[in-house]
Parts: C-alpha cells; sequence; structure tokens
C-alpha cells in the first residue's frame, strides 16, 4: 500500500485509472484500521463535534484559531486488532513506531478471499468405536482452505503520524 502522512487523508486519485479500461478509479474511504493503543484516538477524532486550528503556529504565540465542524465526523468503521501492530513489526516498522500508523480505505474492495478446498462436513461411521468407548452419540470433522489475497491496493492506504 502506497504510505502516506496523516494530513493527506484524502490524496487525489486523479491519476490512478484503470489500466484495462482508461477509467478513473473512485475511491470513497469508509474503514479506519488502527492498532490497539489508538483505538481511543480514532475514536475520539471520528466523534470529535469540531476542529480547532491555530492559524499561525510557528510563530510560538496563541494566534487566530479557527473552528469548524468535524468533516470525518461519523464517515469511518473503525476496526483494530492486535494483528495490526504485529504485522506491521513483522514487515519491518519498529514496535516503537508501529503506533504511528494506520490503514484508511476500502477493504471491501482491496482484498478478497479465494477458497481453495471448499467446506466440506464428514460424519464418523456407524458403530465407531468412541461411539461404544465413551458414548459419543455423533463426531464430525469440517475441513475448509483458503487465503486471503490483495485485489486492488488502491482500495487502501496506510497513513503515518509526523511529530
Amino acid at each position: 500500500f502506497p504510505t502516506r502522512r496523516s494530513s493527506d487523508l484524502f490524496p487525489s486519485h486523479d491519476n490512478i485509472h484503470n489500466s484495462t479500461t482508461g477509467e478513473p478509479i473512485l475511491v470513497n474511504p469508509d474503514t479506519m484500521i488502527v492498532p490497539m493503543d489508538k483505538l481511543l484516538t480514532a475514536k475520539s477524532i471520528i466523534n470529535a463535534t469540531e476542529i480547532r486550528r491555530d492559524t499561525n503556529p510557528s510563530a510560538g504565540t496563541i494566534g487566530d484559531i479557527t473552528v469548524s465542524a468535524n468533516p470525518v465526523a461519523g464517515m469511518f468503521k473503525i476496526v483494530t486488532s492486535a494483528w495490526v501492530k504485529n504485522l506491521l513489526v513483522a514487515s519491518g516498522v519498529s514496535a516503537a513506531n508501529a503506533a504511528n500508523y494506520w490503514f484508511v480505505g476500502q477493504p471491501r474492495k482491496a482484498f478478497r478471499y479465494r477458497t481453495l478446498f471448499p467446506l466440506q462436513v464428514r460424519a464418523a461411521a456407524a458403530n465407531d468405536q468412541d461411539e461404544f468407548d465413551r458414548d459419543v452419540v455423533a463426531k464430525f470433522r469440517s475441513d475448509e482452505r483458503g487465503v486471503p489475497y490483495v485485489y486492488a491496493p488502491w482500495y487502501m492506504a496506510k497513513l503515518y503520524n509526523v511529530a
């Protein structure tokens, strides 16, 4: 996934086109995926009622403050898992920096699951040894195998916070 600064939440997608048809790819992010330790931060961003910005933060003094409605209020479904940070660390990101990465996009369009072997349910034969020894009434075994994969990477972006 492309890595972007968190200030570039909605980068220009003008140059992203389908290589086959030439049509522009429309990306409307609806999901935010964050590490577990940033869940409360993500919720406070999404649920904030207003945003306050200092118009001259580099001057060292408080200048004019612009107050506006939260532009991303209620826009994203927040998803988190311990796997987010673990996979970032496994990919080479330091544990200290892994909490600064998060993902935004449309995961239903970006990822797919391919079934290699469909679900099979098998029942044990009648008069099985366990039926007699352990009073087992029925015994079943189920198998399924598949793999998740990236189908369209342009529908997700990896973002990072910059201090």
